[in-house]
């Protein structure tokens, strides 16, 4: 994405759940929030837009809801690319996504 925004592209990046899971030592909402910070200041360093989702890690679900969020998401930005997770990912957010 550095490169691609080196080079004048417009990026979109969006998370579709809050970065609440995964610490030794931090609780969910502590996390959430250090990672969105981290993340939002990862996005301004490269000119990127962010929207981050407020579905807890691990409670993505493939609902109805969720697929026209997502596309509504998708189309207001009109990427030419998209990059997001493998097909058969072993996470099940990234499957859901």
């Amino acid at each position: 994405m550095i490169s691609q925004a080196a080079r004048g592209s417009q990026i979109g990046i969006l998370c579709l759940t809050d970065g609440s899971a995964g610490h030794q030592s931090l609780d969910r909402d502590r996390l959430a929030r250090r990672r969105q910070t981290e993340a939002r200041t990862a996005a301004e360093q490269i000119g990127a837009t962010i929207d981050i989702w407020s579905v807890r890690d691990g409670e993505l679900e493939p609902t109805l809801a969720n697929r026209l969020n997502l596309i509504r998401a998708i189309r207001a930005f009109q990427p030419d690319l998209l990059i997001t997770h493998r097909l058969n990912d072993y996470h099940p957010d990234h499957r859901a996504t």
